[in-house]
C-alpha cells in the first residue's frame, strides 16, 4: 500500500515554504522556517480557510462542558504547546477560557502570540 502523501495539500495553501520539510529537516532549519514567517503567518493561515483551531477549541469545550460541569472554565489551566502565533489560545479565550499558557520553538512566533494579549503566559522552549 502506497504511503499517503500530504505536499500537494499543503502547497495548496502555503505554497513552497514547506516544500523541503521532511524527516530529516533540522530543528535550526525549523527554527528559521518560523522565523521567517511569523510575522505573516496568521495573515496567510487565515486567508486560506485550511484550519480547524474553531473546531478544535469547540470540541474541547463541548467535551468540558459534557465531562465536567463541575468547574468553571476559569478554573481550567490550558497549556497550549507548539502555540505559534497563539490562534488557538485566541480562540479559547473567545470561548471563556482565560488561563492560557503558550509554548513553542520560535521566539518569533510567540512574540506574535504575545501582542495578541490573551495568554497569561508565553515560554520558550529552550533545546540545547
Amino acid at each position: 500500500m502506497a504511503a499517503k502523501t500530504y505536499e500537494a495539500g499543503y502547497s495548496k495553501y502555503y505554497g513552497d515554504r514547506l516544500k523541503n520539510v521532511s524527516k530529516s529537516t533540522s530543528e535550526e532549519e525549523i527554527k528559521q522556517l518560523y522565523r521567517d514567517w511569523a510575522s505573516s503567518y496568521d495573515k496567510q493561515v487565515l486567508s486560506t480557510r485550511c484550519v480547524v483551531y474553531r473546531a478544535m477549541c469547540q470540541y474541547l469545550d463541548d467535551s468540558i462542558k459534557q465531562d465536567c460541569e463541575d468547574k468553571t472554565k476559569n478554573e481550567w489551566k490550558i497549556i497550549e504547546v507548539g502555540a505559534g502565533t497563539g490562534l488557538l489560545g485566541l480562540e479559547l479565550h473567545e470561548l471563556g477560557y482565560n488561563v492560557l499558557d503558550a509554548l513553542d520553538i520560535s521566539a518569533e512566533m510567540l512574540n506574535e502570540a504575545k501582542k495578541k494579549k490573551r495568554l497569561q503566559k508565553v515560554h520558550l522552549r529552550l533545546v540545547e
